[in-house]
């Protein structure tokens, strides 16, 4: 059988949840598929999952360092040959028949513009699978916040039926590879397809609104399901890792300063600056170690109006089509 997918995954200390992702990629009923793994210098029980799946994976690089989600899928895409790409967090699960609906679908899609969305769905501590939402795409407000549709409610009938929605997470996407070109942004002889400065977090949501911007659709498919241990929420902020949260706090403004045309910012000057404001006094009182990310930006501002400028000369929607996105028009 002729290999349509690559799946693409990338560890760091994912050891609580590899091995089920693992397993359910092995009981895949479709076998059009290689994996290729990349882990991100882990210090857990990674390693010895990944040599147990040694005949499963058909490559597999350990990092030295950790250089983030963005960098390591970009390698991984480089290194891979197949015509989609699916990136798979290591804490999602896929069911049996995931791959061969997911081929089956696309197949069926009649345009190169349409980017399909699948469904995700939480499993519980003890990967029971339950009917609570993760994700059914990414929307969008005009605080330009990019939320989970869906997340945290009881799937229904509302999340079974196709509409288009502004983007896909990053847990479960799937990519035809010419898209990806398309997509990608080179600076100098650096050519990324997520943006690598994003280091981890909103690659998502940023590489989704590029998409949105370049003309191409996301549409949420619900028979396409599968599971995922959700880790980053935003209630749970207090409990994550000061490292996430810094770039949680910085992606925000590099997503700004790449995306977003100057009517569109000024249109939303009100709702961006209160967001601003809230997020600068809650780091100032609560999250000091986050204040770096401005001096960050700051001393990377030129290259990010670099990536601006790539960006705006693909463009196919104009700052006030752009507009609509941060309504729910998509």
């Amino acid at each position: 059988m002729d290999i349509f997918f690559d799946v693409l995954i990338v560890t760091y200390n994912s050891g609580n949840t590899l091995e089920k992702t693992l397993i359910s990629l092995v009981n895949q009923n479709y076998t059009g598929f290689k994996i290729y793994l990349w882990d991100n210098s882990s210090r857990d029980n990674t390693l010895e999952i990944v040599e147990n799946f040694a005949e499963t994976i058909n490559y597999f690089h350990k990092n030295d360092e950790n250089v983030g989600f963005s960098k390591a899928v970009n390698a991984l895409i480089e290194k891979s040959g197949s015509p989609y790409l699916i990136f798979l967090n290591p804490d999602v699960i896929l069911p049996a028949d995931f791959l061969r609906k997911v081929k089956g679908k696309l197949l069926k899609i009649d345009s190169e513009k349409i980017i399909p969305v699948p469904k995700l769905l939480r499993y519980d501590e003890n990967f029971n699978f339950t009917n609570i939402v993760d994700s059914t795409g990414i929307v969008w407000n005009p605080f330009q916040r990019h939320l989970d549709r869906g997340s945290g409610k009881r799937d229904g009938e509302k999340f079974n039926v196709e509409c288009f929605v502004g983007g896909v997470s990053g847990a479960l996407s799937i990519w035809k590879r010419s898209v990806l070109e398309d997509l990608s942004i080179t600076i100098g002889e650096v050519k990324e397809y997520l943006d690598e400065d994003f280091f981890v977090y909103r690659e998502d949501a940023d590489i989704s609104f590029r998409a949105l911007i370049y003309g191409y659709k996301f549409r949420f498919f619900p028979e396409l399901v599968a599971y995922h241990k959700r880790k980053v929420l935003p209630e749970r902020r207090k409990i994550l890792s000061p490292e996430i949260n810094y770039h949680s706090f910085k992606n925000r403004f590099l997503f700004r300063i790449k995306n977003i045309p100057m009517l569109v910012y000024f249109l939303f000057f009100i709702p961006f600056s209160i967001r601003d404001i809230v997020g600068l006094v809650y780091v100032l009182f609560f999250e000091r170690t986050s204040l770096r990310a401005i001096s960050h930006v700051l001393k990377n501002f030129n290259k990010f109006i670099a990536k601006r400028r790539e960006i705006f000369k693909k463009r196919k929607l104009t700052s006030t089509e752009t507009a609509f996105i941060f309504v729910g028009k998509y």
